[in-house]
């Protein structure tokens, strides 16, 4: 059953898609400008600070606090703090843990794959 604010395609004026996207402009502020975490924005950023660090999983690791945590706001310092714990006490490699850890904490499942996939 529709809410009387969903409504059908035809009952939508353009006043009701004008308040829509008042509200996402809000609602954008309300998480401080930061943006939306999508399977393709994460896996594009994973991509990149993936493939163009160098110096090993360390140096990559630090950039992902500066993209995950200070641009994007997809995590918090807490959360970046645990996956970056729980990487290191994780036999294998660290970044892979790491962004598996991340992945997941943003995106469930579906991020950690391909987090992991896209980093590599």
């Amino acid at each position: 059953m529709k809410t009387p604010e969903e409504g059908s395609l035809e009952d939508r004026s353009p006043e009701h898609a004008a308040s829509l996207a008042q509200g996402q402009a809000r609602s954008r502020q309300d998480r401080g400008g930061k943006s939306v975490p999508t399977l393709s924005r994460l896996t594009r950023l994973f991509l990149r600070v993936g493939n163009t660090t160098f110096g090993g999983g360390f140096p990559t690791i630090a950039l992902f606090y500066r993209e995950l945590v200070d641009r994007e706001g997809w995590i918090t310092s807490d959360q970046y703090a645990l996956a970056y714990s729980l990487s290191r006490i994780t036999p294998g490699t660290t970044l892979l843990a790491f962004c598996a850890a991340t992945g997941s904490q943003i995106l469930g499942l579906r991020g950690a794959i391909a987090a992991v996939a896209h980093s590599t």
